[in-house]
């Protein structure tokens, strides 16, 4: 077993990375104006996506092998899910996140930007994780499912949102690829 994916690995799966994130994309704008929460959610997904992406683009441009360890943090942890450490690298570079501010424990001005950032990929897969199942919260002891939780304007607004977030960093990524490659 290698201890890192080797550089000349790296371009096999930043296009396969790619044309995964096309397929989301294009997915989440054909939901977009009729199953908003699944359009939300397959963006989420490709926010991940663009995380991976980011990665191996930056070990592809220096010809260096990607270390395992390094991949593993990204995509495989114990400690959170992989989901959650995927979208707090995509929201490190966002200018605008949304936030869920009944799970902040503090006054907002007291929290550091890592932690508002954490706040943002909780709610960020919870959402997600919440259009796809339905779930029972023991805290608020009351069923959870994203389609009772958001009035339909909200999804509406969140499906644009995140659908616009995520082709502006599609195209972003697109071009640092053609750079490379």
């Amino acid at each position: 077993m290698l201890d890192s994916i080797p550089w000349r690995k790296l371009e096999q799966g930043i296009n396969l990375i790619f044309d995964n994130l096309q397929t989301l994309i294009d997915s989440a704008d054909i939901l977009q104006n009729r199953k908003y929460p699944i359009s939300i959610s397959l963006s989420i997904l490709a926010f991940e996506e663009t995380s991976k992406a980011g990665l191996l683009l930056e070990h592809y441009e220096n010809k260096t092998d990607l270390p395992r360890d390094l991949w593993n943090a990204l995509t495989k942890t114990r400690k959170n899910t992989p989901h959650y450490n995927k979208l707090l690298k995509f929201l490190k570079q966002e200018k605008i996140v949304l936030l869920d501010f009944s799970k902040l424990k503090k006054p907002i001005i007291d929290c550091t930007e890592e932690e508002l950032n954490e706040l943002a990929a909780r709610f960020y897969n919870n959402v997600k994780k919440n259009v796809f199942y339905v779930d029972w919260d023991s805290e608020l002891c009351k069923w959870v499912w994203f389609r009772n939780d958001h009035p339909e304007d909200r999804q509406k607004s969140l499906a644009i949102r995140f659908l616009r977030s995520i082709k502006k960093r599609f195209i972003d990524l697109e071009k640092h690829k053609r750079q490379l490659l």
